[in-house]
């Protein structure tokens, strides 16, 4: 009985310990499948992660405007002029003294070329398009066509000095010719006015900024020896000098549509110029319009109190 019972006993620890073995090799392989699945599910997520990442460096193309800047090329030149507001030889002309601030000189993604820039430029300061618009038909991106913008911009305002020059010398005795064959007004060096240039009302001091036509705008003061001008729309107030040729020979702006043209003219530098007897050879002067001050070198019209007559009016 004993016997039996020791029989049985040492078969059933036996077959206790056979099941732990057994336990601990199913334990093993089960963290095996459990390993290797883990392993191959990273492996799998991370072939996924790198197939969309791939996908997001992948430019995504909108449909635009292909191929307008070749038609451009085809444009007559009076059809050129009036949707870049210069001829094509000017537009050539140009681009040629500015291309070599157009072009990247570092490392990079190659830039568009400067022909391209220029036309995205001009079309952006001529027209009320948007950036989407303008740069849907130049077939480029939002930034590229405003970084185009800017370089223009900025290439432009470096030359500034070499076209627009305030006429000396022989210049000014044919700018003085040249006003009175065309107004009958002797010793004329050149015309004054100023201009709103239309902008967004400014989140800070906003009614700084309307000006006495009701919008928003900045003071341009120009000056012009009297070319025709290729006008920005938007408005800030400009003051401008200008020969007989229309060509602008000062130029000045900042301030907000609110100031009057009188102030606007004493803050720049032409309010110096007429002290300067050398400014104005000859006892020469500017033509401004009421809004300015009788100066010895700056002649405005008679004030209508009433008792002007016919020739003092038109005049």
């Amino acid at each position: 009985m004993r016997s039996t019972i020791k029989k049985r006993c040492g078969r059933s620890f036996q077959v206790e310990q056979v099941l732990e073995v057994l336990g601990f090799k199913m334990a093993a392989v089960v963290g095996i499948i459990i390993r290797r699945r883990r392993i191959s599910s990273s492996s799998s997520s991370s072939l996924d992660d790198e197939e969309f990442f791939q996908q997001r460096k992948k430019r995504k193309l909108r449909p635009r405007i292909t191929d307008y800047a070749d038609v451009v090329g085809r444009y007559a030149d009076n059809e050129f002029k009036s949707h870049f507001r210069m001829s094509k030889s000017t537009f050539e002309y140009l681009v040629n003294i500015i291309r070599g601030d157009l072009i990247r000189k570092v490392n990079g993604c190659p830039t568009i070329p400067a022909e391209k820039q220029l036309m995205i430029a001009l079309w952006k300061m001529a027209t009320s398009d948007s950036y989407r618009s303008v740069c849907d038909r130049f077939n480029v991106g939002k930034a590229t066509g405003l970084r185009a913008v800017r370089r223009v911009t900025y290439s432009l305002h470096k030359r500034a000095a070499r076209w627009i020059q305030w006429p000396v010398g022989d210049r000014a005795i044919t700018v003085m010719q040249q006003f009175e064959a065309s107004s009958g007004f002797p010793r004329v060096i050149g015309a004054i006015d100023g201009t709103h240039i239309r902008i967004d009302a400014p989140q800070e001091n906003a009614p700084d900024y309307v000006n006495r036509k009701h919008f928003h705008s900045i003071q341009l003061q120009v000056g012009n020896n009297c070319q025709k001008i290729m006008f920005i729309n938007i408005k800030w107030f400009l003051q401008l000098v200008c020969d007989s040729n229309m060509l602008i020979t000062h130029c000045y702006t900042g301030h907000p549509g609110s100031v009057h043209d009188q102030r606007v003219f004493r803050l720049s530098d032409v309010a110096n110029f007429v002290e300067d007897a050398e400014k104005f050879p000859m006892d020469s002067h500017l033509l401004g319009d009421a809004a300015y001050e009788l100066h010895e070198h700056l002649l405005v019209p008679f004030r209508d109190n009433g008792h002007l007559d016919r020739t003092a009016k038109q005049i």
